[in-house]
């Protein structure tokens, strides 16, 4: 007999906070705003290309630097993250997609579109899509698959070996 009795024992289970679930909904409904507003525009491709009388070339360039700068540029949403916190920095980027949105509504030619979709959403979806992931992973004392199932089929490479400091308060 072992002079230890927790050896071979089960752990019991971990108390986690319920608070971690409520972040993980949080970021699921950030993530799915964040990229349905970037992936929806092919629903608008047709239109920018019967409105500004533009080559599909050019329209695809919207959607094309936008991807390219929340990609490239992504890594840094999780540093600003880790300075403004992720509050400020999900908030903010919310903020770009709108005025990117309404930008990209009032545009008059197919290059304001291409400023005001592809960089200001684009500047937007770099913003939070990091620090979404971080904050859900930090949210809870344990390792768990259970609460990364809503929203990490697609993690950036840039944001899985990074973990913030900043507080969720």
């Amino acid at each position: 007999m072992s002079a230890n009795p927790a050896v071979g024992a089960l752990p019991g289970p971990i108390d986690e906070p319920r608070y971690g679930w409520v972040v993980v909904w949080a970021t699921f409904v950030a993530l799915a705003v964040i990229f349905g507003v970037a992936y929806s525009f092919a629903a608008f491709f047709e239109p920018f290309v019967d409105e500004f009388k533009a080559q599909r070339a050019d329209v695809s360039l919207v959607f094309g630097l936008c991807g390219l700068v929340y990609f490239v540029l992504g890594a840094f949403g999780g540093m600003l993250s880790d300075r403004l916190g992720p509050r400020v920095v999900v908030g903010a980027g919310m903020v770009c997609i709108a005025l990117g949105l309404w930008g990209a509504g009032v545009a008059r030619s197919m290059t304001e579109v291409t400023l005001a979709y592809g960089v200001g959403v684009g500047l937007g979806v770099l913003q939070p899509s990091c620090p979404c992931w971080i904050v859900r992973s930090i949210s809870f004392t344990s390792p768990s698959s259970l609460r990364s199932a809503p929203h990490s089929s697609q993690e950036p490479i840039a944001c899985s070996s990074r973990r913030t400091s900043a507080p969720l308060t």
